[in-house]
């Protein structure tokens, strides 16, 4: 699942530049500040209040609340081991308040 525009089609999801993001349920998410990294992107993620989804090579999943600290452990050995790995988040607000962080991780 990547970002959906207006008109049901596709698109490519970059986090580091979307303002809003659309999900395959038709939820529109609205950014909230800058770029989240390093332990401020995973404190807010092991936050149970907060939807977390990863996207990697076009697929968005979600990380559910009890396999995020598996899902970090995964991420810190991909970074220790491959200087191209990075990992960047941004935060998302629906309408109705509910918190969605997207966990960009390229490689």
């Amino acid at each position: 699942m990547a970002g959906i525009d207006a008109d049901g089609t596709r698109t490519y999801l970059d986090v580091a530049a979307t303002r809003e993001y659309v999900d395959d349920e038709g939820i529109r998410w609205r950014r909230r500040g800058a770029l989240l990294e390093g332990k401020t992107l995973q404190r807010r993620t092991m936050r149970p209040e907060v939807i977390v989804r990863r996207h990697y090579l076009g697929s968005v999943t979600e990380i559910p609340g009890e396999a995020r600290a598996e899902f970090w452990a995964a991420v810190q050995t991909r970074l220790a081991e491959s200087r191209h790995a990075s990992v960047v988040g941004a935060e998302f607000v629906d309408r109705i308040g509910r918190h969605l962080v997207l966990v960009d991780e390229s490689c």
